[in-house]
């Protein structure tokens, strides 16, 4: 099962845990780059069947690239901690890795509820404030909850259909 926690932390920082069954990992994300919208717009192209995708989350001086490539069945997702990044955008040494498996709607649905954590316990503005006014990406979580929605309704439609045909069969 996958949980991701998001919390800002003071003006221009979040802590970001993640847990995957035993795994856990906790990153720190700095305002240098806008991380929630980041990964909010990866957990949409991930949903939307994307084949492969990677973000990089700045945690000064390191950073974290976040990645997904397709597995049968779902999706593969790594984070990458480093110790630097240039600024020509080399890594540099590899702190950590932690690598996992998931669904694509598994994913989504626990980036689109990190994010509505932090939307409802800060709204807009106080987000703003606190992420060097920059704003909250309402309009791409709102595609993600769409997007759950339909992939959620999908499933269940074809669950239906599964059933229907085992009742012509008796």
């Amino acid at each position: 099962m996958l949980k991701i926690n998001y919390t800002l932390r003071g003006v221009g920082w979040a802590r970001c845990e993640v847990r995957h069954d035993e795994q856990v990992r906790v990153l720190r994300v700095s305002y240098l780059t806008h991380g929630l919208a980041q990964l909010v717009m990866m957990a949409n192209a991930a949903l939307m069947g994307a084949r492969a995708m990677s973000v990089d989350l700045s945690d000064e001086p390191g950073t974290y690239r976040w990645s997904f490539s397709p597995i049968s069945g779902g999706i593969q997702v790594g984070i990458t901690a480093y110790e630097d990044m240039s600024m020509f955008g080399d890594p540099g040494e590899t702190e950590w890795q932690m690598t996992f498996d998931t669904d694509r709607l598994e994913f989504a649905q626990a980036m689109g509820d990190a994010a509505t954590t932090v939307l409802q316990t800060h709204g807009e503005a106080e987000y703003k404030r606190l992420w060097s006014m920059a704003e909250f990406p309402s309009l791409a979580l709102q595609l993600l909850q769409h997007n759950i929605n339909e992939s959620t309704r999908a499933a269940d439609e074809d669950d239906d259909d599964d059933e229907e045909l085992l009742n012509l069969e008796d």
